[in-house]
């Protein structure tokens, strides 16, 4: 089924139609049968980086949120990698129904370092790779970034790609730069989920370093908040987009600058901290504690000791 969904856009009204399926339930979903879908910082952080005639990579291309205004806004042409059947269905749906068939192309497979097969479990928006074999899991095949790479041999360079792999954003970074030599340095936007670090074993820092070892300017990008970090940052949200921009592209360098806020005030910044500890789930919530106990930082005299 289709839904129609209307925003303004840079000034402009943006009308498209997204696919869902009718008998599932998530709050995804929800907003897209409501027609109340609103552009999420990747998204627009894309719009301004984007320009009629490039190609982008969706790495977790998901119900085509992302991908579907971005391309009918931008002009860009893209492929989508999307792990799960279902919701590749949803895509290729949303796709033909606002014509960008011609200018997409979707891969029905997961992105891991190592290719091959992967389990994942959850089979919707929020589906996850897992090493679990004893969970409900569904096997699909996977391709790394050199296979994507001959994938996309015969089109336009990628330069940009998105990447929300559910945790898999770690292993996937360390192949990038073979990838990267090679096929040139795209700007990533990319998300770091500390209850996925935590579940994976990583820090989001390490994830941050693997970009600024290549090169790359960081942005944090949240709705109305582009700050540019380094990539031993105190992260204060639980859930946070980057986008790694390489030093040498100093036009889009500049776009980002120039919508760069200041810093936030250390009170707002405590309150991320503090509900990222209170409100949300314990993945999260375990993860912000390390960050407090391990980091030499500024905010850990004001968490209160019974929130810790």
């Amino acid at each position: 089924m289709l839904a129609k969904q209307t925003m303004t856009v840079g000034g402009k009204v943006l009308k498209f139609d997204l696919a869902f399926a009718p008998d599932t339930i998530d709050k995804y979903t929800q907003l897209i049968k409501d027609g109340q879908w609103e552009l999420e910082p990747p998204a627009l952080a894309a719009l301004d980086l984007l320009n009629d005639g490039d190609h982008f990579v969706d790495l977790g291309a998901c119900l085509g949120t992302f991908s579907i205004p971005v391309m009918l806004a931008t002009g860009a042409a893209a492929t989508l990698v999307e792990a799960l059947p279902s919701n590749s269905r949803i895509l290729i749906e949303s796709l033909t129904a606002n014509g960008l068939d011609s200018r997409a192309r979707v891969i029905n497979k997961a992105i891991t370092a190592e290719g091959g097969t992967v389990k994942m479990i959850n089979d919707n928006a929020f589906g996850t790779v897992v090493d679990d074999s004893t969970a409900d899991t569904i096997e699909l095949p996977a391709l790394t970034l050199e296979d994507l790479a001959t994938e996309l041999k015969d089109v336009t360079t990628p330069s940009l790609i998105k990447m929300d792999i559910e945790g898999c954003e770690h292993s996937v970074m360390r192949t990038f730069k073979d990838y990267s030599d090679v096929h040139g340095f795209p700007i990533v936007i990319f998300e770091a989920n500390l209850a996925h670090c935590l579940r994976v074993n990583e820090t989001h820092s390490a994830l941050l370093k693997l970009f600024a070892d290549l090169d790359y300017n960081l942005f944090m990008i949240k709705r109305n908040i582009v700050l540019e970090r380094s990539w031993d940052s105190f992260q204060e949200f639980g859930l946070a987009d980057y986008v790694a921009v390489p030093k040498n592209d100093t036009e889009r360098l500049a776009i980002l600058r120039s919508k760069a806020t200041p810093e936030l005030p250390f009170r707002q910044r405590l309150k991320a901290v503090e509900f990222t500890l209170t409100q949300m789930l314990p993945g999260y919530k375990n993860y912000m504690r390390w960050q407090l106990d391990n980091l030499d930082n500024e905010y850990r005299d004001y968490i209160d000791s019974d929130q810790r």
